[in-house]
């Protein structure tokens, strides 16, 4: 069943990677789309969120021996991925993505149900559940007021990823890496996905700092390689930073906060099954991923489209990599005398 996750995960980071590589290079004024721009990033967004991170927090689950959904889930919940991704990048928000989101929610919610037990264990995976199914319960309201109020809409955009990064994937890292859980975190959480969302007030931005705080501290006591916890530490800073106003809250701030934190510590953590552990690699990609955040916080869209080429080149290495290699054990392990 792990091999599932990682195949789903894997095949969605390479289509994920791509199509970010071609939005790139697009701002950066080189003509290779022929879609429409706005559609494609939607694609490229829901296929991160879809079929990267819930497959690798499954997976992460599983390792910790907790429930998740099992084959048939997984395998609906592939094919409804792959359906929406395509109406994402056809249509936009239609008939097609619409239909293959719905599934994807209600595979959401059995996963969040499967870990109902957790919520009065007390540990790091206790908010797992409540923070998936909030981060739920937006969607709805997100869909009415796109029509109606825009500016609420992408607001509740941004606490709507709040809750999935920091409340729920976050937090099963943080089991994954031994880390002693935090009474409290999913109140921060709550905290930071409306001061980042809809309700930026002085009581939100403290809870915002405190978040950023066992953010970039937390990890240097885990089972965390020294890169991560390097990156873990930036991101705590850079949420900190946006919590005092040092750094603006702006959508160029939001975006390449979530590229650092995504694409840094948290691929680099949930996707060890994928990820080589020779500095050989993890060098040129951690500059990669650093230089792609702050070409995007500084608008530097050449920059950014060289940058996301390299963190897309050192992805296809690694996912290929692992394919071939479970392809190749795969096939040793049926030979005969195997």
């Amino acid at each position: 069943m792990n091999r599932t996750y990682l195949l789903v995960a894997g095949l969605s980071l390479l289509g994920t990677v791509l199509l970010g590589v071609l939005l790139r290079w697009q701002l950066a004024g080189a003509p290779l789309l022929v879609w429409d721009f706005a559609q494609l990033r939607h694609a490229h967004m829901h296929l991160g969120y879809y079929g990267v991170l819930f497959p690798l927090l499954w997976w992460t689950l599983t390792l910790e021996g907790k429930p998740a959904p099992g084959l048939g889930w997984t395998g609906l919940y592939a094919a409804a991925v792959g359906l929406s991704t395509v109406g994402f990048a056809m249509q936009g928000y239609g008939p097609v993505s619409i239909a293959g989101s719905t599934v994807v929610l209600v595979v959401w919610l059995v996963g969040a149900w499967q870990l109902r037990r957790e919520v009065l264990a007390g540990g790091w995976l206790s908010g797992v559940p409540l923070a998936i199914a909030l981060a739920s319960a937006a969607i709805p309201a997100v869909a009415v007021m796109t029509q109606r109020d825009l500016a609420l809409a992408n607001a509740l955009v941004h606490a709507f990823l709040t809750l999935l990064l920091l409340g729920a994937f976050v937090p099963a890292l943080f089991a994954r890496l031994g880390l002693r859980p935090r009474p409290g975190w999913l109140a921060l959480v709550l905290g930071a996905a409306l001061f980042l969302g809809p309700l930026p007030h002085w009581s939100t931005a403290i809870a915002t700092a405190l978040l950023g705080l066992g953010l970039g501290g937390l990890p240097w006591w885990g089972r965390a390689r020294l890169d991560e916890k390097l990156l873990w530490t930036l991101c705590g800073l850079g949420l900190i930073g946006v919590a005092v106003g040092l750094v603006p809250n702006a959508p160029r701030t939001a975006v390449a906060g979530l590229h650092l934190l995504l694409l840094g510590p948290v691929l680099l953590g949930m996707g060890r099954g994928l990820t080589p552990r020779t500095w050989f690699w993890r060098l040129p990609y951690g500059l990669g991923v650093l230089a792609l955040s702050a070409s995007v916080l500084e608008s530097r869209m050449d920059v950014a489209a060289w940058s996301g080429s390299l963190v897309a080149l050192c992805w296809g290495f690694a996912v290929l990599g692992r394919l071939l290699h479970q392809g190749s054990s795969q096939k040793a392990s049926r030979a005969p005398g195997a």
